[in-house]
C-alpha cells in the first residue's frame, strides 16, 4: 500500500475489522443532542416552570391586595368596637313645632358617626348583636308595650265611614239592588242644614214661600226640586243640589232622596258636605286627635288595599323578613267586595272585560291573624270596608293616617309589595344617615317583583350594588277631562366622582307606593280628605306638601322593597266607580271636577274649576310655610307655563339640592 493513505484496496481482513467500529461511532453520534436540541429543551423547561407558578408581577399584586384587605378589616373592627362602646346619645333629634327646624345639637346625635355611610354598618344586620339604644328600645316594647301619648280619644273612623256610606247610598240604588243589599227607602226625604251660598237653577220658576216649612213641603212633592235658597227674605225653590258661594248673604238647604241623580257634581257635593260635618263633629268622631311621635325605632306600616289578592302575602312577608318584628305596627285600610255577587277585571287594552268573580275577595289579615293572634292583637290595626266605600287612594291614605299611634317611623306602601331580608333595619339606617333627619323622606319607585315569591331575597352584603333609581323627572298629562296633572318618572343615577354612594342623596319627588319618613310627618302634614276618587295627582301633591313643610326628599341607597306594577287580572278602582254609580263617565267626571285642588298646590290653573267648593278647607290642607311653592318648582326645574320639566343635574348626579332655592325660612 501507499504511505499516502487509504487506497480502497485494503485486505479483506482489515475491512472486516474496521467496519463494526465505524458503525458504532456513527450510532453514538446520532444519539448525541445537537445545540439546537439543547436550546429547545431548555426553553421547554422554562415554559414548564412558568406554567407551574405565577409571574412575579402577579405575586406582587396579590401581596398588595392581601395587605389592603387586612388593613380594611382592622379598620372595620376598630369602628365596630368604638360604636359598640359609645355611650348612647340623650339628645334625640326632634321637631320644634314653632320653627319646623331640627333641635340644636351635634350632627351625630342620632348615634351614627357624621361621616359614616352604610358601609360602616355592614354585618350588623345579619346575625350581629344590636347596638345599645336598639336593645333598650326592643326591651321596652317587649316588657310593657309602647307608651302612647295622645291629645284625645282614638278617632272613630268607622263612624265617619257610616256617615259617608249613608250620604252616597242614594246615588247607588241600582248597584245596591243588584248585589242584594238594602237600598235607601224611596220617598223618604232628608234635608241638610242650611249653608252659606245659593243653589243654581229654578224649580217651578223659583217659586217663593214666606216660611221654610212651606217651601220644604212643596219641594218634596216636586222631583225636580233640589233644594231651597233663602234670598231677600223669601224661600225659593231651586233645582240644583250644589251650594255655590254668594256675595248676597244667601242661605241654602239641600234636599236628598233616593231619587238623587248620579252626577259627578252631586256625588262630590254629598261627599264634601258630609266630610265637613264629620270634621266639625269632634265630640263624636275625634278626627283631630294627634299622637306624639316616639323615639324607639318602631315603624308604622301603612297599607291601603283595594281588592288586592296579594295583600295577605304582603302582610305576612313584612313580619317574616323584619329584623325586629316586635317594632313593626301595621295599619290596613281594606276595601273589598264582600257582597254575594262580585265582579272583577280581566284582560288588557281592547281585551279588557268586567266579569263575574267566584266568591268574595280574600281578607288581608284573616289567615295571618289565625296563625298569629298575639301579633294581630297588639300590632295590627285593620279597617274593613266594602267595595262601595272605596273613595280612592287619596282618601285611603287619609284613613291610614287615622290608624297611626305615634310610631317612630311612618312607612307607606301598596298592598302588593315584596320585602327584602332585614328590610326594616336598612330603612331605619338609611333614614338616620340623611343630613336633614328627622325632616327627611326617602322614596322611589321600587324595582318590580312578585309579592307571592317565597324565595328569600337576601340582605345586601355590600353597598356596591347598583345605585337605585330616583324620582328626578315628571310629565304633565291629561287628568280625564279639561285639566292636566303630573305623572312622575323614575331616572337612573350616575353619581359624580367623589360622591359617597353609601349615603342617601337628594331627590325631587316621592312615590305613593313607597315612602318612609319620621313619624312626625303625620301631624305636621295632615293628609287631605277632600280629594276623593282621584287616582292621578297623589304623588305630586305629597311631594310639594312634604317639601314645603320642611322635609327634604331623598332616594334610597339600597333597594329593600319590590313592587308589582302590572296586575292585569285584577279589578281597577275606576271600573268599580263606574259600576257602583251606574255611570261609565263618573270617575273621569269626578277627577276633572276635583283635580283643580291639586293644581292649586303647584300653582297653575289650565282651566277654571267647575265649582268653588272644590277648594273647601284648602287652607287647612295647604302647602307648608317653611318653603314656598315657587321654591319647589324652581328647585325641581318645573316650567309651569309650558307644562314641562327637565330632570335636574343635582338629582341625577347625587349632589345636594341648590341652597339658593331650597333654603328654609
Amino acid at each position: 500500500h501507499h504511505r499516502g493513505g487509504h487506497t480502497g484496496s485494503e485486505p479483506r481482513w482489515l475491512r472486516a475489522a474496521t467496519q463494526p467500529a465505524a458503525a458504532a461511532h456513527q450510532e453514538r453520534a446520532m444519539r448525541r443532542p445537537t445545540n439546537v436540541q439543547r436550546w429547545r429543551a431548555k426553553q421547554s423547561e422554562v415554559a414548564r416552570r412558568r406554567r407551574g407558578s405565577p409571574p412575579r408581577w402577579l405575586k406582587a399584586v396579590w401581596g398588595v391586595l392581601i395587605l389592603t384587605i387586612v388593613g380594611l378589616l382592622v379598620q372595620l373592627i376598630k369602628v365596630l368596637f368604638e360604636t359598640a362602646n359609645a355611650a348612647p346619645s340623650t339628645d334625640v333629634p326632634g321637631i320644634d313645632p314653632a320653627s319646623h327646624n331640627l333641635r340644636s345639637g351635634p350632627a351625630d346625635a342620632i348615634g351614627t358617626p357624621s361621616n359614616a355611610g352604610l358601609g360602616n354598618v355592614l354585618g350588623q344586620a345579619e346575625g350581629g348583636g344590636e347596638r345599645g339604644e336598639d336593645a333598650a328600645a326592643t326591651d321596652a316594647l317587649d316588657d310593657q308595650g309602647p307608651h302612647i301619648e295622645q291629645t284625645g280619644p282614638d278617632p272613630d273612623v268607622m263612624g265617619l265611614m257610616r256617615r259617608l256610606r249613608d250620604a252616597l247610598a242614594p246615588f247607588q240604588r241600582k248597584y245596591l239592588q243588584s248585589i242584594g243589599e238594602e237600598a235607601p227607602p224611596c220617598g223618604k226625604v232628608a234635608w241638610k242644614e242650611g249653608r252659606d251660598g245659593f243653589l243654581a237653577g229654578c224649580a217651578q220658576d223659583c217659586r217663593s214661600f214666606p216660611s221654610l216649612d212651606g217651601a220644604k213641603a212643596e219641594c218634596e212633592r216636586d222631583p225636580g226640586c233640589g233644594g231651597i235658597t233663602l234670598s231677600r227674605g223669601h224661600y225659593e225653590l231651586r233645582s240644583s243640589r250644589l251650594v255655590q258661594s254668594s256675595d248676597a248673604s244667601e242661605i241654602s238647604f239641600v234636599r236628598s232622596s233616593c231619587h238623587a241623580k248620579s252626577t259627578p257634581e252631586n256625588v262630590w257635593e254629598a261627599f264634601r258636605t258630609t266630610m265637613e260635618e264629620a270634621l266639625d263633629d269632634e265630640a263624636a268622631l275625634h278626627l283631630s286627635t294627634k299622637y306624639s311621635t316616639r323615639e324607639d325605632n318602631s315603624i308604622y306600616l301603612s297599607i291601603s288595599s283595594y281588592r288586592d289578592k296579594t295583600c295577605p302575602q304582603t302582610l305576612r312577608n313584612a313580619f317574616r323578613n323584619a329584623k325586629f318584628p316586635k317594632r313593626l305596627f301595621v295599619g290596613i285600610v281594606q276595601q273589598n267586595c264582600d257582597a254575594n255577587i262580585c265582579y272583577t277585571g280581566t284582560g288588557w287594552g281592547n281585551t279588557r272585560r268586567w266579569v263575574r268573580q267566584e266568591g268574595k275577595d280574600v281578607d288581608c289579615a284573616e289567615a295571618f291573624c289565625q296563625e298569629n293572634p298575639e301579633i294581630c292583637e297588639k300590632q295590627v290595626r285593620i279597617l274593613r270596608l266594602s267595595e262601595r266605600e272605596a273613595y280612592g287612594p287619596f282618601f285611603g291614605r287619609y284613613l291610614n293616617s287615622k290608624l297611626y299611634r305615634g310610631e317612630n317611623f311612618f312607612l307607606q306602601i301598596d298592598a302588593h309589595t315584596r320585602f327584602r331580608k332585614n328590610w326594616d333595619y336598612w330603612l331605619v339606617e338609611q333614614m338616620k344617615l340623611t343630613p336633614s333627619y328627622p325632616l327627611s323622606v326617602i322614596s322611589n319607585y321600587p324595582p318590580g317583583g312578585d309579592p307571592t315569591d317565597e324565595r328569600e331575597w337576601k340582605p345586601p352584603t355590600s353597598i356596591d350594588e347598583r345605585i337605585p333609581g330616583a324620582l328626578c323627572g315628571c310629565t304633565f298629562e291629561d287628568a280625564g277631562g279639561s285639566h292636566h296633572t303630573v305623572r312622575l318618572t323614575e331616572t337612573s343615577r350616575t353619581f359624580q366622582r367623589g360622591v359617597d354612594s353609601g349615603r342617601p342623596h337628594h331627590s325631587c319627588f316621592v312615590a305613593a307606593g313607597f315612602l318612609i319618613a319620621h313619624g312626625s310627618i303625620v301631624n305636621q302634614v295632615a293628609f287631605d280628605p277632600f280629594m276623593p276618587y282621584l287616582f292621578m295627582g297623589e304623588e305630586i301633591s305629597l311631594s310639594i306638601r312634604f317639601w314645603t313643610h320642611g322635609y327634604d326628599i331623598y332616594g334610597p341607597t339600597v333597594d329593600v322593597l319590590q313592587h308589582e306594577y302590572v296586575r292585569k287580572e285584577s279589578p281597577k278602582f275606576w271600573e268599580s266607580v263606574a259600576m257602583i254609580f251606574n255611570n261609565g263617565g263618573m270617575h273621569n267626571g269626578l277627577a276633572d271636577l276635583i283635580i283643580p285642588r291639586v293644581q292649586l298646590l303647584v300653582g297653575w290653573k289650565d282651566t277654571p274649576a267647575a265649582v268653588d267648593s272644590v277648594y273647601t278647607r284648602a287652607d287647612q290642607f295647604a302647602n307648608g310655610e317653611v318653603r314656598t311653592a315657587m321654591q319647589f318648582v324652581q328647585t325641581m326645574n318645573i316650567q309651569v307655563r309650558s307644562l314641562q320639566q327637565t330632570a335636574p343635574k343635582w338629582c341625577l348626579r347625587g349632589l345636594d339640592q341648590p341652597a339658593a332655592t331650597s333654603s328654609r325660612s
